[in-house]
């Protein structure tokens, strides 16, 4: 099991100021966050912009755990199906690039003008496609949050925040999830608002999950999400220290 950190909590880091800090504080692996407005997006990166990524992530010596492709599944507008799955499918040959084979994502809300029955169609049929659309690049999708995804390279990105925020209890969700697991988030909770992992408020049972991951036969990445601020490096050692200390613990 790695330690790994989510970009999109480090506000205006690029690969220069983000992946040597990683490294230095103990971080194994990254989550680089590629929506559009992000340095790691294949629309920013532009031409000959991920062999460089490739390379800084090789001197720093961290390994990307997953893309984070967060981005709305379900529209009014059915010219914006083909826009998504060709949005996953450059995100897809990046992440075979950068040697992983994970793209994380969530689903986005409900268009008001759709009934639940048509959202429901378009949800399953975009899936599909995109499944289909990144299979090539022997890629796997990790949803927010799904029991039963049915497809082989359909898992789930397990946080157990969404669980907390809706007043569902974590650890039965956790139970039925894990077993289709492929990448992890892991945020602080103070009750049921976000705060910074391992902080001195964070009362999430962090120790309890990773138990349950590691029972499981869990080996991959946890990726830590803190809150995002441009001064993020001194929460992202307390993250560090915090879960390499449970880790040990439980061993």
């Amino acid at each position: 099991m790695k330690i790994g950190y989510f970009s999109y909590s480090a506000i205006g880091a690029d690969a220069v100021s983000l992946l040597p800090k990683l490294a230095e504080i103990g971080y194994k692996t990254v989550e680089l966050a590629t929506w559009e407005e992000e340095p790691f997006s294949p629309e920013l990166l532009g031409t000959g912009g991920s062999r460089k990524l490739k390379r800084e992530l090789d001197t720093s010596g961290l390994s990307v755990s997953a893309l984070a492709c967060h981005t709305t599944f379900v529209y009014s507008e059915v010219a914006k199906k083909q826009e998504r799955i060709d949005w996953f499918r450059r995100r897809a040959e990046l992440a075979a690039e950068l040697e992983t084979d994970i793209l994380t994502t969530a689903t986005g809300p409900v268009p008001e003008n759709l009934s639940a029955v048509t959202s429901w169609d378009q949800l399953v049929e975009v899936t599909g496609a995109i499944l289909d659309a990144i299979e090539n690049f022997g890629m796997r999708l990790a949803i927010e949050v799904h029991a039963h995804p049915g497809k082989s390279r359909l898992g789930v990105n397990l946080d157990c925040s969404h669980f907390i925020v809706n007043g569902d209890g974590w650890k039965q969700a956790a139970t039925v999830l894990i077993p289709r697991t492929i990448h992890v988030h892991l945020k602080g909770m103070k009750g049921k608002e976000f705060t910074n992992c391992g902080d001195s408020d964070d009362d999430f049972p962090a120790q309890g999950l990773i138990a349950m991951l590691q029972s499981a036969g869990y080996t991959g990445a946890i990726s830590v999400e803190n809150i995002p601020a441009k001064n993020w490096s001194k929460k992202a050692m307390v993250s560090a220290r915090y879960l390499k200390g449970i880790i040990s613990e439980n061993r």
